[in-house]
């Protein structure tokens, strides 16, 4: 019961294990990611990026851009390190095993963001400001969490030699994904807000 739970909240591990063979399905994932990372954000700033047709097409460059750039930010250094940290063979390419790390970060920025998003839509219209952005803040570590849990097990894996090192790996993943989606990303879409609105 327990076990399937966690399969629930985590994926089963073998989600993560099937390799990304199309380009299509990709870039699918990348937009989804980029498309929750913007409402995500948009709830607590506002979805003034609606204003004109040169906003529209601008946001849908972002949605993109968050996806992939993201994904590759995070996905790259995360498999390397996974592979310094466990001292990975050469049973598979590391090409390979970065595409399953992100996808796997993908599934998590989705899963996670959709959740995330729901929850923050909630907190925004029923608090008031303050209590609603450090609702907000909290909200954000605590989906860090849960994705990096996600990302964890899907390292685990895909390198099978970082099982032993479970909080270095555990950490890692979380660290760096709320570095990547909460601080960098932030700041990214801020700029860019700027520019376009």
């Amino acid at each position: 019961m327990i076990n399937k739970l966690i399969d629930y909240i985590l994926l089963e591990a073998d989600v993560y294990k099937r390799p990304l063979r199309k380009r299509s399905l990709l870039l699918l994932l990348c937009t989804g990611a980029g498309l929750v990372i913007m409402l995500d954000y948009s709830i607590q700033h506002g979805f003034g990026f609606f204003n004109n047709v040169y906003s529209i097409i601008m946001t849908i460059v972002l949605v993109f851009f968050c996806g992939v750039f993201s994904m590759v930010v995070y996905s790259w250094p995360t498999a390397d390190l996974s592979a310094s940290i466990g001292k990975a063979s050469g049973k598979m390419n590391i090409t390979v095993k970065r595409m399953k790390v992100a996808k796997g970060f993908l599934f998590a920025v989705i899963y996670t963001g959709a959740v995330s998003a729901l929850l923050r839509t909630f907190f925004i219209s029923t608090m008031d400001y303050n209590t609603a952005r450090l609702a907000s803040v909290i909200l954000s570590i605590l989906a860090s969490v849960w994705a990096g849990a996600m990302i964890t097990r899907c390292i685990f894996s895909v390198f099978e030699e970082t099982a032993k090192k479970k909080l270095i790996v555990y950490l890692l993943a979380s660290v760096w994904y709320y570095i990547i989606i909460a601080q960098i990303l932030g700041f990214i879409i801020r700029s860019a807000y700027s520019i376009i609105l």
